[in-house]
């Protein structure tokens, strides 16, 4: 067995990937099976101190290098965590790949149209050699099952299974929380995550500009931008919206604690965990009205339409002013419905 973590670089994907290899690393397998990483997975898999020493590990350090270790093999199986599997495949191998790429099933998503005639043809160019490697799929895993039932119109004879996302286990223990400090007089709006065209970030400064027309209500907007992230926005939004820089995993959940209010612009997502740390953290939320935000039902969620500045000024006014208490029985079911270690004995399992 390989278990291919070799596109994993930045995002979502990390602590999924870490949450994944720290539970494996407990199993004592005495297989020998190969474990690929990407080099910046590596580093982070050695500073979190999992232990895989039960496995044959090889960082890849390129594509190519990545290529022929996925196709020159002895394995009968190769998982990859999120697809696709850059390889050729053979005939005798099996291979079960995640799939959270909703680029692929949304080919005429409207994010496309932001970007000009060049970069909308390179994009739409790359996901077709994806779709390609993915359709040598024999099994899918996927996280929603709204997105079952797309890649079952792309895909109509695979196999495909369901493993929600998950809480990362570091929201559970207090402990292991690592503080940040963020400094505001005025209400703080907090939006998590890196600063990928579909993430939306765009309307940041509309919205914050929309709420003190409209309402008369002065705020900051706090992003996790890095500094090179940051040099790469607009003037408008570097002049409107304030960075605390990238953080990690363990200085999340003093991220969500420290805001009034959480905003979720994203126009493209397959299942992103933002909503589910936000309601555990139990922090009220305003989400893109699409149905990859709609996965679990609570009064700390609200929908504003996407793209409107406007609505998004008034939904999160609004939200802010209702007097919502603390849901204890909320912050159980959660944990229990998207656990990661439930997850990852789903995908144990199938892929065993």
């Amino acid at each position: 067995m390989i278990y291919n973590f070799s596109n994993i670089k930045s995002g979502g994907g990390i602590q999924v990937s870490l949450s994944f290899l720290n539970y494996l690393s407990k199993l004592n397998s005495k297989h020998k099976d190969t474990i690929v990483v990407s080099i910046k997975l590596n580093t982070l898999i050695t500073k979190s101190k999992i232990n895989l020493s039960d496995f044959n590990v090889i960082v890849v350090k390129n594509f190519l290098h990545k290529f022929c270790i996925l196709t020159f093999h002895k394995h009968d199986k190769i998982f990859t965590i999120f697809g696709p599997t850059y390889a050729f495949k053979k005939s005798n191998v099996k291979w079960i790949n995640g799939f959270a790429q909703p680029w692929i099933i949304f080919p005429n998503n409207k994010v496309y149209l932001e970007l000009n005639i060049f970069n909308r043809y390179f994009l739409k160019i790359k996901f077709k050699i994806q779709e390609f490697f993915y359709s040598k799929s024999d099994i899918f895993i996927v996280e929603h099952y709204k997105i079952k039932e797309l890649l079952l119109k792309l895909f109509p004879k695979k196999k495909i299974f369901i493993a929600h996302n998950s809480i990362n286990e570091i929201f559970k223990d207090e402990k292991k929380w690592k503080k940040i400090e963020v400094n505001s007089k005025k209400i703080k709006i907090g939006i998590i995550g890196k600063s990928y065209i579909h993430k939306n970030l765009k309307i940041l400064p509309d919205v914050k500009k929309k709420l003190i027309d409209n309402f008369n209500l002065d705020t900051n907007f706090f992003v996790t931008l890095s500094d090179y992230e940051m040099r790469k926005m607009s003037k408008k939004f570097k002049e409107n919206i304030k960075s605390v820089g990238e953080i990690n995993i363990t200085q999340c959940p003093s991220f969500y604690n420290q805001m009034d209010i959480i905003f979720f612009p994203s126009n493209l997502e397959c299942f992103s965990a933002t909503p589910i740390e936000s309601l555990f953290m139990q922090k009220k939320i305003v989400c893109s009205n699409y149905f990859f935000n709609k996965y679990y039902n609570s009064n700390l969620i609200e929908y504003f339409e996407p793209n409107d500045s406007d609505d998004a000024a008034k939904k999160i006014f609004l939200h802010l002013k209702r007097d919502l208490k603390r849901d204890n029985k909320n912050h159980s079911d959660l944990l229990s419905e998207f656990n990661a270690e439930k997850r990852f004995k789903i995908i144990y399992k199938l892929i065993n």
